[in-house]
């Protein structure tokens, strides 16, 4: 009796390209701030859907529409998230925002590039050894 594999597509997200920028309210963000970094993040999904979902909650914002951009820059595949973060690298909460909006508050606009490829694995038929 031969088995056989059922291949199912899958979505994968290797890592997070992050770019964060200092924002000044009204006036915009400081280019001489701007940092590079690469998040570790390995993750696999079922569907478009649960990445994401899950990509949201790792970032701790609301899985809404203005939060991400599909397709981002004309590149398919690439999902920008954006938010705005503290010192620390976490989300602004509403009081850090509205003291931003005041000029009392240093703030830092954070986008989040993932690339999403999508995965068929299959079994691999072994050849003997001569």
């Amino acid at each position: 009796m031969k088995i056989q594999s059922v291949t199912v597509p899958k979505l994968e997200v290797r890592h997070l390209l992050k770019l964060v920028e200092e924002d000044i309210f009204n006036e915009g963000c400081i280019p001489e701030t701007a940092q590079h970094m690469d998040v570790d993040f390995d993750r696999t999904y079922e569907n478009q859907d649960e990445l994401i979902e899950d990509i949201c909650n790792f970032l701790g914002i609301e899985n809404d529409k203005e939060n991400y951009l599909l397709n981002s820059c004309d590149e398919e595949g690439r999902i920008d998230f954006q938010l705005m973060e503290n010192a620390e690298g976490y989300p602004a909460s509403s009081r850090e925002l509205a003291l931003w909006k005041e000029g009392k508050c240093r703030l830092w606009a954070a986008t989040y590039s993932a690339y999403v490829e999508e995965v068929i694995r299959k079994s691999f038929k072994l050849a003997e050894g001569k």
